[in-house]
């Protein structure tokens, strides 16, 4: 909503190859996906999850794409989850 028409349609317009860089991922990683997501088809959180080593993947219910609009809490919920548990993982406690 804050860009121009001419900056909306270059945004829409770009995509990005990731496929080859996925498997070189070595950090913990999260994938969470709306089932019904507006933007970007459920099926491609799946993919990136599954060719990401040790990814979690974590469908969340509901179509908006970004986090910050609808139910945020399913978002937040499973990140200060997964931060929690590789924080305690790096520092070897309980």
């Amino acid at each position: 909503m804050a860009a121009t028409v001419e900056m909306q349609e270059h945004l829409e317009a770009m995509s990005f190859d990731v496929q080859g860089a996925l498997a070189e991922i070595r950090t913990p990683t999260l994938v969470l996906h709306r089932r019904d997501d507006q933007l970007a088809r459920f099926e491609a959180g799946q993919h990136y999850a599954r060719r990401i080593p040790g990814a979690r993947f974590v469908p969340l219910e509901g179509e908006p794409h970004h986090p910050w609009i609808g139910d945020c809490q399913s978002v937040l919920t499973p990140v200060l989850e997964f931060i929690c548990q590789h924080d305690q993982t790096r520092t070897g406690a309980a």
